[in-house]
């Protein structure tokens, strides 16, 4: 994990670093945008220059080479990052990542709304929700709705006894959230295309105040299996034997973090490191397989400072 978010961040400012270079002085140039799409990188190029067009072209075509380069060395090094799981091969823990949002104010598709902002916090930065009226962020909403899925994101909640949307699309027609309860249980509900509930379940244990916690959730659709997770531990597992399993697709063109909409009720919160995937990530105790604990929460920087004694 850490491996491959230093090379992203090398790969970003290779990336600005070709853009800007000219023969001849050219402004305001740049790359920005660089997203995980099934595994790879995707680099939109957005140049702007008071300089000749063909020193643009130049100039983009340079990036294009070195971007070429540097997702053959990031494939590589991905590949080494894969655990056997069997004598048949290994496999890749970014297969199906959909969106990753650091959530530190570096993220082009994250809108802030009221009083959200960026803040430090533990010796990094952090979106920082304050609870008030209107304080929330927005995510493009994604194709979840007909897939397995996980959904995986750092939180310190700096209240209770309120209900906190961790990340949504809750308003009508309700489709998916999985949020922090008034009893401060880890709870993940959705619904289905008939607007009747798939799943509403939540954690034995409760998040604590004050203190990072790693909460995700799981579903894997084929078999109907759906797992919720604190600090890397799976906490609680059910299975759904309903027979329509296809989330809710609402329309919305925004999911929300920190908002649950058709109340406005907002979170006071901080949040880090948002990430979703359109599969299960792998859990099995027989054969000691946990790809959220041993790849999103062991290493990661604010484990030292979460509850427990995950990352110790």
């Amino acid at each position: 994990m850490d491996m491959k978010t230093t090379f992203a961040f090398f790969l970003s400012a290779c990336l600005y670093a070709a853009a800007t270079r000219s023969q001849t002085g050219a402004k305001n140039v740049s790359v920005d945008n660089v997203t995980l799409s099934d595994g790879k990188f995707v680099v939109q190029q957005i140049c702007t220059s008071g300089a000749a067009a063909n020193e643009i072209t130049s100039l983009k075509k340079e990036v294009k080479q070195l971007k070429e380069v540097l997702l053959q060395r990031l494939d590589e090094l991905l590949r080494r990052l894969g655990k056997d799981e069997s004598s048949s091969g290994q496999w890749d823990l970014f297969n199906g990542l959909l969106s990753f949002w650091r959530l530190n104010g570096m993220d082009g598709q994250v809108s802030l709304k009221g009083s959200a902002r960026y803040e430090k916090q533990d010796g990094r930065t952090a979106l920082y929700l304050d609870g008030s009226s209107g304080a929330f962020a927005e995510t493009p909403s994604l194709p979840i709705h007909r897939t397995s899925l996980t959904i995986a994101v750092w939180i310190k909640m700096k209240s209770s006894g309120a209900q906190y949307v961790v990340y949504g699309d809750w308003s009508y027609p309700w489709s998916f959230r999985v949020y922090i309860a008034p009893s401060s249980h880890f709870c993940a509900d959705v619904r289905n295309i008939a607007g009747k509930d798939i799943f509403v379940f939540c954690t034995r244990d409760t998040v604590v105040v004050n203190k990072w916690t790693h909460l995700a959730m799981t579903w894997g659709r084929t078999q109907g299996t759906v797992r919720l997770f604190m600090n890397g531990e799976m906490n609680v597992s059910k299975i759904v034997t309903s027979n329509s399993k296809d989330f809710m697709n609402s329309g919305h063109s925004v999911f929300d973090i920190g908002l649950k909409r058709d109340s406005r009720t907002t979170a006071h919160a901080y949040f880090s490191d948002l990430m979703v995937f359109r599969r299960e990530l792998r859990f099995s105790p027989i054969k000691n397989v946990n790809e959220i604990k041993e790849y999103l929460v062991l290493n990661h920087p604010l484990s030292k400072d979460s509850v427990g004694t995950v990352g110790v």
